[in-house]
């Protein structure tokens, strides 16, 4: 038979595992806390109280306590659900940018005119190839602007946003850079030799970089098998709930469904990270 007592120290052990404000910079560990429930749940079952109000009361508070839970929680999926719509509209901002900072392949008919046009044709190439290089100016600006919304935007951005983003805008500069090299190569007659050098220096740095980023994203693969394994279980819970025969059973069915819930955003928060360290390694490789 369960100690009254004892029942009322783990409520109030739950109580304190809740922040007492939303608002708390504390971040509350809803695994833990539905173990908590679960515990306290268990062992309410056996506890004789000295009164029936005291029981009532007792039961009242530890249910407040759950709702209190669930409402928090709900109000975090909100928070993420939020923060997903508004970093997919910056992210698409962010590529519509990336997109206009892409200029117009050009230049290969500029280096034919050079070669077989004659005088005139090369006065005329060279008025060509100062257009084209206003045409990369303002495709570099562009591409400017792309970081500066990319830096403005990224803290309320999720990390595969930030990483589309990130590629969108190193795409871009990849087709900057090539024009530009084209450009360079016709009005310089030359190749920047000292990039090849540089590549070859960091050539290390690279493949330990490549490396941790295949180990990120084998862990992210698991991880989001782990979560489609549970939500294919949240769903057979949630059938078993609809078809539940008796209160008690509805109830366990109930705190089991709570307790996958938790477990997924778990999940979830461990996804957030990996991509957040993807993000950070493959801005570390494109740099």
């Amino acid at each position: 038979m369960g100690d009254y007592e004892s029942v009322n120290r783990e409520i109030s052990k739950l109580e304190s595992m809740i922040p007492s404000s939303f608002f708390s910079s504390a971040k509350p560990d809803w695994k833990l806390i539905w173990r908590q429930i679960k515990l306290v749940g268990s062992i309410f079952k056996g506890a004789r109280y000295p009164t029936r109000e005291e029981h009532q009361q007792a039961w009242d508070k530890f249910q407040n306590l759950v709702s209190d839970v669930k409402s928090r929680q709900g109000q975090e999926q909100e928070q993420w659900d939020q923060k997903k719509t508004e970093s997919a509209r910056y992210r698409d901002r962010i590529i519509s940018q990336a997109n206009s900072a892409r200029p117009s392949s050009g230049i290969a008919d500029l280096i034919l005119l050079i070669a077989t046009g004659g005088i005139s044709g090369i006065l005329n190439s060279i008025m060509g190839l100062d257009e084209h290089k206003r045409e990369l100016q303002r495709a570099s600006e562009a591409l400017r602007k792309g970081w500066g919304m990319l830096d403005e935007y990224k803290e309320n951005m999720m990390g595969h946003d930030k990483h589309d983003s990130f590629q969108a805008l190193s795409e871009a500069k990849e087709h900057i850079d090539r024009e530009w090299d084209s450009y360079k190569r016709e009005r310089q007659k030359a190749y920047d030799s000292h990039q090849m050098e540089h590549e070859q220096k960091q050539q290390a740095w690279r493949h330990r970089t490549e490396e941790n980023i295949t180990n990120l994203e084998d862990r992210r693969d698991k991880l989001n098998s782990i979560l489609s394994h549970k939500e294919s279980h949240l769903e057979d819970l949630r059938s078993k709930l609809s078809d539940a025969w008796s209160d008690d059973y509805r109830s366990r069915v109930s705190g089991w469904i709570d307790e996958e819930e938790s477990n997924m955003q778990d999940i979830r928060d461990k996804l957030s990270n990996v991509e957040d360290w993807l993000y950070e390694a493959r801005s570390k490789l494109n740099s």
